[in-house]
């Protein structure tokens, strides 16, 4: 996420203008071919997530990490096909990298 938000146009371009405080910024249009394939294990991770408590009874999910999961299932792909905040997806994919880090450390 962060490596194509800093080099696959149109995203680079968008961050450079905002780290830049340029008046007008398009960060909400834009497709990006390295999210079309890290979208589905993505989208799979979470998926996956949602349902280890159900196969593993001693593994608890906190019910907001539960919504969190099923709002990016639902919103995310909505997001990708219609071309639209492609730019913040590729942000929250990058911070969402740390997530199965926590969960070895629990």
């Amino acid at each position: 996420g962060a490596q194509v938000l800093l080099t696959e146009k149109p995203f680079s371009e968008a961050l450079f203008s905002l780290l830049t405080f340029a008046p007008s910024v398009d960060t909400v249009h834009g497709r990006s071919s390295t999210l079309q394939v890290v979208m589905p294990f993505m989208l799979g991770y979470f998926i996956y997530d949602l349902f280890l408590p159900l196969v593993k009874p001693n593994i608890k999910m906190p019910a907001l990490i539960a919504v969190h999961h099923l709002l990016c299932v639902v919103v995310w792909p909505l997001s990708y096909s219609h071309e639209a905040g492609c730019f913040y997806l590729l942000y929250f994919m990058a911070a969402e990298l740390s997530t199965p880090l926590l969960w070895l450390r629990g």
